[in-house]
């Protein structure tokens, strides 16, 4: 028994170690710079996104504007794609690593990177240049590296080498239920496109164009947005250009077939569709821009059921689909570009957005709704620590964990330009909890304590006792029947 109980005791103060290890190296804030651009140099960071794998890990990717001179020798800056990864405490695990790789040609800007990650916490990210217009796509195994917190190289953690995609920008990236990864772009001509890549980069579909319908091309606010249904179906959501509303087409990547053509969905002109599945229902927010001028812009949250189309490869019918959209969301300030949007487990959004107009040279603000579109956390300022002054430059979504929509990532252009993950909430990091805990072992059996001699006594005791006055009852008995 004693040597029980001296395990047991070794077991809980090795539990309490570890858990006050952890608390000592967790982030005891609610707002992390995960990098700063070159103040001096006047380089920027830009477009962060980030995601949360099984193990609660934050994987964050962004564009860094970088310094480099040629032979000429001739300085240029542009921008390259930059990974990071942390646990769901915010304590680095690897830091800064460059994924990307430019030329030296002053020109060729790495940016508009996605970024997924799939059942076994392997990451997939990708980009395209500026220059070529062709995107990229590779794998990051981060098993690979030592993950102490120091920085990595491309090729030690890449899980496949670049992968190069003609003619593919700014790129939404799913991960299918066999591993594959779907890929949606536009095109130099702003036509929607899809491709589909396996697990080790090989190609599963070539690229081919899904719309020839023109979509909206400028800066990050025609990126397309893809989400997958259970049966691995692709709705891609998406900006047209001629008179930017709202509209989406339905793709089979694995069999490169369009269930539904471009089907317009919003009967006013719209701006930063966000989207997210619910089951097989697609929600998603956008800004309506055909707004009184007093009022501002106005916040939309709109949902239909793609799978309800014959998928016939034509346009779908919006009755048949379900398509409805709420009212105009009351009690925030007027917007202004680069909204963006999660729904998360609670069935609420979590939003944010500039206010202001022009390219979004305003405050960062969030605010969580639900489907109906009613506040359900009031308007609050992302930088309230630095007075407000979190302004944005163009193409700066704020990333949203879907596991944890209070997890987000952003960049800012304050003295220094920054990276920030930050919890909305305002809660501090080291309380954070798993987003995806583990599952407990099952329970060992606690093994029996052997018997003692003295229990072994005492039971065979009472045994004769017991027997002892069975007899006697009986032979008393017999004696009353003489």
């Amino acid at each position: 028994m004693k040597q029980l109980k001296n395990k047991k005791l070794k077991t809980l103060l090795g539990l309490l170690f570890a858990c006050s290890a952890s608390s000592a190296w967790a982030v005891d804030s609610a707002r992390v710079v995960l990098s700063v651009g070159d103040t001096d140099l006047g380089l920027g960071v830009h477009s962060p996104d980030m995601k949360v794998d099984g193990d609660g890990r934050i994987h964050v990717v962004w564009m860094q504007e970088t310094q480099f001179t040629d032979s000429v020798p001739t300085t240029y800056t542009n921008f390259n794609v930059m990974y990071k990864l942390l646990d769901y405490q915010a304590n680095v695990l690897m830091d800064t690593t460059q994924i990307s790789d430019s030329v030296a040609d002053g020109n060729n800007h790495q940016g508009h990177p996605s970024i997924a990650v799939d059942a076994n916490n392997n990451a997939y990210v990708s980009w395209f240049s500026s220059d070529t217009e062709d995107g990229f796509l590779v794998g990051v195994d981060p098993s690979k590296a030592p993950l102490d917190g120091t920085a990595s190289t491309l090729a030690t953690i890449q899980k496949f080498a670049p992968v190069g995609v003609a003619d593919c920008k700014r790129s939404d990236l799913a991960i299918g239920s066999n591993g594959n990864v779907h890929m949606a772009c536009s095109t130099g001509s702003s036509e929607v496109q899809m491709a589909v890549y396996g697990p080790d980069g090989s190609e599963v579909t070539a690229p081919y164009v899904v719309s020839n319908s023109t979509i909206y091309d400028s800066y990050g606010i025609s990126r397309v947005h893809l989400a997958l249904d259970s049966n691995n179906r692709g709705t891609i959501v998406y900006m047209q250009d001629y008179d930017d509303s709202i509209a989406y087409s339905l793709v089979d990547g694995v069999a490169g077939t369009t269930l539904t053509a471009h089907t317009v969905l919003t009967a006013t002109n719209g701006y930063h569709p966000s989207v997210s599945m619910s089951g097989d229902m697609v929600y998603f927010t956008y800004m309506n821009a055909d707004y009184d001028e007093v009022a501002g812009p106005e916040l939309i949250v709109g949902s239909f059921t793609p799978s309800n189309d014959d998928m016939s490869g034509d346009a779908a019918s919006l009755a048949t689909i379900g398509y409805s959209d709420s009212a105009a969301v009351s009690g925030i300030a007027p917007l202004g570009w680069y909204m963006s949007s999660q729904l998360g487990a609670d069935d609420e959004f979590m939003v944010t957005y500039n206010t202001g107009g022009g390219n979004g040279i305003a405050p960062r603000f969030f605010a969580k709704i639900d489907k109906t579109g009613v506040i359900t956390t009031a308007e609050t300022a992302l930088d309230t620590d630095v007075d407000n002054s979190g302004y944005e430059t163009y193409a700066n979504y704020v990333a949203i964990a879907q596991q944890d929509t209070n997890l987000l990532a952003y960049t800012t252009d304050e003295d220094p330009a920054s990276v920030i993950l930050a919890r909305a909430d305002g809660t501090s990091f080291i309380t954070a909890v798993d987003p995806n805990p583990p599952a407990p072992p099952a329970p060992e059996p606690e093994p029996e304590a052997p018997a003692s001699s003295d229990d072994n006594g005492i039971f065979g005791l009472s045994l004769w006792a017991l027997l002892g006055v069975t007899g006697l009852v009986g032979l008393l008995r017999a004696r009353r029947r003489k």
